[in-house]
Formats: structure tokens, sequence, C-alpha cells
């Protein structure tokens, strides 16, 4: 009687470790994460500046890390596999955006990579280029008129 108590016990044990170990596999990620890094005009790391981050139906901002990373974490109710995430980055360099599809990983869950290039982009006054655009169609139209004796 005492070896089948024992075999009883063993058993017992067994079947709770079983679980347990089942139970740590089993651990569903419910979280997507989303990184990257922005880089200048010059394609070194920004260590300054914020970046937003819109993926499913929510968006959240954060701040470029010293050494040009950036992260955020969406819950998987707001941004799924499939989802495409997409990041903007403001920086005293410039600005710039990309996107990617949330891929499913098989260690960490949803995860997403996105670098951003920052590019300056300076854009002349829009009053300054209508204005020039009217002074030269202005010109035109008084020279067609002269070659034709009608002013």
């Amino acid at each position: 009687m005492k070896i089948a108590k024992i075999g009883l016990g063993s058993l017992m044990l067994t079947a709770m470790l079983m679980t347990g170990v089942a139970t740590a596999q089993a651990q569903i990620v419910r979280e997507t994460v989303i990184t990257g890094t922005v880089f200048g005009p010059d394609g070194t790391p920004v260590n300054s500046g914020s970046v937003s981050v819109q993926c499913g139906t929510a968006s959240l901002a954060t701040q470029i890390r010293p050494d040009g990373t950036y992260g955020v974490t969406f819950s998987q109710n707001n941004c799924k596999v499939g989802d495409t995430a997409a990041a903007s980055a403001s920086t005293p360099e410039g600005s710039g955006s990309d996107s990617e599809v949330v891929q499913n990983s098989v260690v960490n869950g949803p995860i997403v990579d996105i670098d951003i290039a920052v590019i300056d982009i300076t854009v002349p006054e829009f009053g300054l280029v209508g204005g020039m655009i009217t002074a030269i169609g202005a010109v035109g139209t008084y020279m067609y008129m002269k070659t034709k004796a009608l002013i």
C-alpha cells in the first residue's frame, strides 16, 4: 500500500508540474510593440525630437531617445497583426515618416520596426511663387498684345 501512495503522490506532483509548464508556455502576448530609429539628413541617428505612431484605432506619441531610438506599446485590441503602423518624426533637423504592416513574431508577438529618415525641405512661401507666376503671365500678355498692335 505504501508504494501505491508514493505512486499516486508522484503522479499528482508530475501533473501539477506539467500544468505549471503548460501555463508558462501558453502565455499570450497582448501587446504590439513598435520601435525604430530616427535618422537625420546625414544618415546618423538624431538625438532629440518626437515621434507620433498611429496603428489601427489608436495613436501614441513619444520622445526620441538620445541614441535616436523610440518605442511605443499598443494594446492588441487597438493595433493587431495585419494593421498598418505609421510613424512620423519631428526633429530640429526636419521631419519624416514611414509605415509598415504589423507582423507576428514567434517569440514576442506582434512587433514592428519602423526606421524614419528625416529630411529638411524648405518650401518657398506660396505668396512669392504665386506673385512670380502672375508677373510672368502679365509680361507675357503685354508682349503678345504689343506684337498684335492691340496696345
